[in-house]
C-alpha cells in the first residue's frame, strides 16, 4: 500500500528512523487539493486538518509499505485517538517522471 508523508516521519525528520527505514520510496508528491496546515503544540508538529478545499496543497512523500509497518506508523502518529486518524488523499507527484497516484495519509 502507498502512504502520504507530509510531517515529522518525513526523511531527515524526527520520526523517519523510527517508521521508514527501509521502506521503499516512492517519490515526492503534494495534493491535488488544498488543506489547511498547521504547526501545533510545543512538539511543533504539522497538523493537515480533513478540509479539502481550503488552505494549500501539502507537499510530502509517498511510501509503498505493508501492513506491519502501517502499524508501526499508526502508533507512532497516535491514530485511532481522538486527534489523529488516517484519511485517503489524492495526490500527484512534483516534477517529472512519476504517475498520478492516490494514496493514505
Amino acid at each position: 500500500m502507498e502512504v502520504f508523508i507530509y510531517g515529522t516521519l518525513k526523511h531527515g525528520f524526527p520520526l523517519f528512523d523510527k517508521g521508514l527505514v527501509g521502506a521503499r520510496y516512492v517519490g515526492d508528491v503534494e495534493t491535488v487539493e488544498p488543506y489547511p496546515l498547521y504547526i501545533a503544540g510545543s512538539f511543533y508538529g504539522p497538523i493537515m486538518l480533513d478540509r479539502p478545499g481550503e488552505g494549500r496543497r501539502v507537499r510530502g512523500e509517498l511510501f509503498n509499505i505493508d501492513e506491519d509497518r502501517l502499524r508501526v506508523l499508526d502508533e507512532l502518529e497516535d491514530v485511532d485517538h481522538k486527534t489523529s486518524f488516517r484519511s485517503t488523499v489524492e495526490v500527484t507527484p512534483v516534477g517529472e517522471g512519476y504517475r498520478r497516484l492516490r494514496s493514505d495519509t
